[in-house]
């Protein structure tokens, strides 16, 4: 039963990486709108995100292996969650381009952390199962987070999203601390 516990906060932190992800892309034309950014600005600060996501992928499989899935991922998950708060607060494009560079640092860790927390509570016949599964709650995710967006916007301002998603990626990684054990001798339930 625990594994699957597990597998579920699993679950819920590949969700909250992609609503994260596109939830600026939802909000373009707004915040266009409201800093004076082009598109080819946009272009930059996505591009910001996807250089601190890149350049961090090994450093973060890395912390994990060190320091272990609980201590990593929730380390991770709260400076990832940390900056996608942050852009709420942006002034300039510099200022975006640089938390989400931030952002895409910290979440760079997610995927390699996730996989290898996982790899201690699933059984080798389940793991492509539970791959699958992790993969599937990203594009659902995914999916679910422009009309969410938008619809926060519309009635609290484009930066309602930022704040709401980072505060919810701040309570995953309090209660994944609290119950995650970097193997299943160290659980109580098992």
């Amino acid at each position: 039963h625990t594994r699957f516990v597990v597998l579920g906060f699993i679950v819920a932190a590949y969700m909250i990486t992609y609503m994260d992800r596109v939830n600026l892309a939802s909000a373009v034309p707004v915040i266009q709108k409201d800093l004076g950014f082009s598109m080819i600005t946009m272009g930059w600060i996505f591009a910001a995100f996807r250089w601190g996501y890149a350049l961090f992928q090994i450093p973060g499989g890395w912390l994990g292996d060190r320091i272990g899935g609980r201590r990593a991922l929730a380390l991770v998950v709260v400076w990832w969650s940390a900056f996608t708060s942050l852009t709420a607060f942006a002034w300039s494009a510099l200022s975006m381009g640089i938390c989400r560079f931030l952002f895409g640092m910290g979440e760079a860790g997610a995927f390699p952390i996730a996989t290898r927390s996982l790899s201690a509570w699933i059984l080798p016949t389940e793991r492509g199962f539970a791959q699958g599964v992790t993969h599937a709650a990203s594009r659902v995710g995914a999916a679910l987070t422009p009309a969410l967006v938008v619809l926060l916007m519309v009635r609290f301002g484009w930066q309602a999203p930022f704040l709401l998603f980072g505060i919810l990626g701040l309570l995953w990684a309090g209660a994944w601390f609290y119950y995650y054990r970097d193997t299943p001798a160290e659980h109580r339930h098992v």
